[in-house]
């Protein structure tokens, strides 16, 4: 009844949607057929009893983030940023990229390329089945990656101050421009720690909660990732998408079960919560350098033609980027997997994205997102959005599978690294999906690293 209704609500939503201006006929009624599919598919996700953790944070950006702001844009043609790239052709061919996009990442979710086997299937009211069980050896090892992530946020607080990351957004800028900072040196600072201290809440809390792991060693262990990821990762005084992935990894390890249980309610709750209170929330780390705890509600409208779900118009600066520069043929998702690399020993690394494409299209303030179908357009044309989605939509379908799996036969052996993954891949895969990636991807590599890490050294014997 509750997948009906959301159904329902969402097909009125499209027809309030697309009758809500009279721009770009043909590119608005494309953009519809997208919003009409994804959105579909996300009444299919409440109304199946399998629970899919990673597909509903996907989508949830996807259809309310992504293909409802593009459609109220383009249909009123109210675009945030001021562009001479925007006319009926770049828009048409975006709306284009968005319909290949909708069809393939959903058609990926049902799509297999192997023999299929028998699997336990699993209802979203099934109980956890507690199989696996911490070593000694595991536990030591999870207590000292919590005592290495602690000694290297330990050492940025002595060495540049809590003023690095307690504060807003701009205060933290500010004072670390004020220690003469390079973007390299701040990101490796602060965005390192996020990564690691989620990373570390991820698995302390999945090892803790998920495990029912109770020794002293995984408590401890738990304890530290709390202080840790108040000090560096404070969810009210970071980005939404660190904020974002927090609250799902939190909803994941701690209460699961719970989450499973009621996932009909949460998905249906899940796109105001998504419009009202995330917005609400991100004001405070938005307004200058001091912290401001009022609130002040944004209006839906207001926040579809807002710069923060700018990822339809990102798309067209993707396809003016394409028809100046040319296709990159995979050098642009290359230099976003390998980021690490530094751009003097490899000068033909590519920049974001997003910040390419809005430089070709004339914006001066050129930080802005460029999601998944953007990205693969730039590497290859329709082609690369047809495959990349594709392979997408398959990833988020295996994932699913690996915390079902947990769920209902338990996870012996060294499966346990691909659940972990899940919960991590299912609070960034907002971010993911808006991109850029070669912005976002160091986050979460390194939190699945620190996992790895884990793995590793829970293997070594001394």
């Amino acid at each position: 009844m509750i997948a009906l209704i959301a159904f329902v609500a969402n097909m009125a939503l499209a027809l309030v949607l697309y009758t809500s201006g009279n721009e770009y006929p043909f590119a608005s009624f494309l953009l519809l057929l997208s919003f009409v599919i994804s959105a579909s598919f996300y009444s299919f996700l409440i109304a199946t009893t399998t629970f899919k953790p990673v597909s509903f944070s996907a989508y949830l950006f996807y259809v309310y983030g992504f293909v409802m702001p593009g459609l109220y844009v383009t249909r009123t043609d109210n675009f945030y940023w001021a562009s001479n790239v925007l006319n009926d052709r770049t828009i048409t061919d975006a709306a284009v990229v968005l319909l290949f996009s909708t069809a393939f990442l959903v058609f990926g979710n049902f799509a297999t390329f192997r023999k299929k086997t028998h699997r336990v299937k699993a209802s979203s009211t099934s109980p956890h089945i507690a199989v696996r069980t911490l070593s000694k050896r595991e536990e030591r090892a999870l207590l000292f990656v919590s005592c290495i992530v602690a000694l290297y946020v330990g050492f940025l607080v002595a060495k540049f101050g809590i003023q690095l990351f307690i504060g807003t957004r701009q205060a933290t800028g500010v004072y670390a421009q004020s220690l003469g900072l390079n973007s390299a040196t701040y990101g490796l600072a602060k965005s390192a720690s996020q990564g690691l201290t989620l990373g570390l809440f991820i698995l302390t809390s999945f090892v803790k909660f998920r495990l029912h792991a109770k020794s002293f060693r995984v408590t401890l262990a738990f304890t530290i990732s709390i202080c840790l990821l108040l000090v560096a990762n404070n969810p009210l005084l970071v980005a939404r998408f660190w904020m974002v992935a927090t609250c799902i990894g939190f909803a994941l390890c701690v209460f699961g079960d719970a989450f499973s249980k009621y996932k009909n309610i949460i998905f249906m709750s899940a796109p105001p919560l998504m419009f009202y209170v995330f917005p609400t929330l991100g004001q405070f780390n938005r307004r200058g350098t001091e912290l401001d705890f009022s609130l002040r509600l944004i209006s839906p409208a207001d926040l579809m033609a807002h710069g923060d779900l700018d990822g339809f118009q990102s798309v067209t600066n993707a396809i003016h980027l394409a028809a100046k520069d040319g296709f990159s043929y995979g050098g642009r998702l290359l230099s976003a997997f390998f980021f690490f690399i530094p751009r003097s020993l490899w000068p033909g690394k590519h920049e974001s994205t997003g910040s390419d494409a809005a430089e070709a299209a004339g914006y001066l303030f050129t930080r802005i997102s460029m999601p998944l179908p953007g990205e693969f357009y730039t590497n290859g044309g329709n082609m690369f959005v047809i495959l990349g989605m594709l392979l997408v939509g398959m990833a988020l379908r295996r994932l699913d599978r690996a915390y079902v799996k947990l769920r209902t036969t338990g996870m012996p052996g060294d499966q346990i690294v691909l659940p972990l993954l899940t919960v991590i891949f299912a609070g960034f895969a907002p971010i993911i999906m808006r991109g850029s990636l070669l912005s976002v991807v160091s986050g979460v590599s390194v939190a699945i690293g620190l996992v790895l890490v884990w793995r590793i050294i829970s293997k070594v014997r001394f």
